[in-house]
């Protein structure tokens, strides 16, 4: 037979007639067990409060998560519809994509890192070849994440496939200068290929070496 308040009442009701309790001591009694009802449903009902506050941040926290890492990717946020069901159905249904954004946040910070060797060969090509300040200065925005921690990497657009096609291709194309420049040189006579490796050696060394000051 289950056991109910009601009939664990009716029980105690018993036993304190049996007893002979005064009435005054049974109502004393009886608002003491109250208390202690009204505080076990308390402490339940706020367990349950800080479980969904909890939940609430959780989702928050992924929402905003989600907002940096567009951010920082350069890609248009797309849009998360609400669930209308409970809030775990939604944090369930979002975690999912931060997952899988985070992917491909690391994809592109480890085409950052690419992106760093590529601003130290650009400024040890320029220093070769004497380029012009003002066409250095159209990829400062390149050069100055030579020394960027990872952490740093915050600047909206900072990692998009742009930024780094960009830098690519200008040192794509200073390297095809560099190879004209050189292989003029040595056929006219007035650079020795020694010379050119020699120097090439010690203009990136020294690069680094600033780089990383």
């Amino acid at each position: 037979m289950k056991t109910t308040c009601g009939s664990l009442l009716f029980e105690l009701q018993k036993i304190w007639d049996e007893i002979g309790e005064a009435d005054n001591e049974k109502d004393k009694m009886l608002l003491e067990l109250e208390q202690e009802c009204l505080d076990v449903y308390r402490r339940k009902v706020d367990h349950a409060n800080r479980c969904r506050a909890q939940l609430r941040q959780a989702i928050a926290d992924a929402e905003a998560q989600l907002a940096d890492i567009y951010a920082a990717l350069g890609d248009r946020p797309v849009h998360i519809n609400k669930s209308s069901g409970s809030l775990k159905n939604e944090l369930e249904s979002i975690m999912p994509r931060v997952e899988d954004m985070k992917r491909k946040r690391d994809e592109r910070k480890s085409q950052f890192a690419e992106l760093q060797e590529l601003a130290m060969t650009m400024v040890e090509l320029w220093n070769l070849m004497d380029t012009p300040v003002v066409e250095q200065q159209k990829f400062q925005y390149v050069t100055r994440t030579i020394a960027a921690a990872e952490h740093e990497i915050t600047e909206p657009n900072s990692l998009s496939l742009d930024f780094i096609h960009n830098a690519e291709a200008e040192v794509s194309r200073l390297q095809d200068m560099k190879i004209n420049l050189s292989v003029e040189s040595i056929e006219s006579g007035a650079i020795s290929p020694s010379y050119i490796l020699e120097q090439l050696e010690f203009q990136i060394s020294k690069v680094k070496e600033e780089s990383f000051q």
